[in-house]
């Protein structure tokens, strides 16, 4: 359905909520439309505990084959991932290891642990 997200000033990071059934095309949208922002450096919150993800393997391909081209010329900002299950937290980490030598993925649970990581690791440009 969709991913909306507002840059959060105070600990300069993106906070995004995936909400509905998320597609691929939702995924693409997120990313090219932080592209155009100039933010994809920015360190990320994705709050996905409300949502459907339905991506497929192909899907997941096509996700870390944008990731790959986004991250030639911009440095990505690390991202977690706030899952609702275990096949949740299985597909998170299943993108974060394919995307390793390109940008920080990680999945959590729980919001509080996935913003205490986050805000641990260095401020992001923004």
């Amino acid at each position: 359905m969709s991913i909306e997200y507002r840059l959060d000033q105070t600990h300069k990071e993106i906070q995004a909520v995936a909400s509905g059934t998320v597609t691929i095309e939702d995924v693409r949208a997120h990313l090219l439309k932080e592209q155009a922002s100039d933010l994809l450096g920015c360190r990320e919150i994705i709050d996905a505990r409300e949502a459907m993800v339905q991506l497929s393997p192909m899907d997941m391909r096509e996700i870390v084959g944008l990731l790959g081209m986004l991250s030639r010329g911009n440095k990505l900002g690390a991202t977690a991932v706030v899952v609702p299950n275990d096949v949740g937290y299985g597909m998170i980490r299943m993108l974060q290891m394919l995307v390793e030598d390109t940008c920080i993925v990680e999945p959590f649970r729980d919001l509080t642990a996935a913003q205490n990581w986050i805000r641990a690791l260095p401020a992001s440009r923004s």
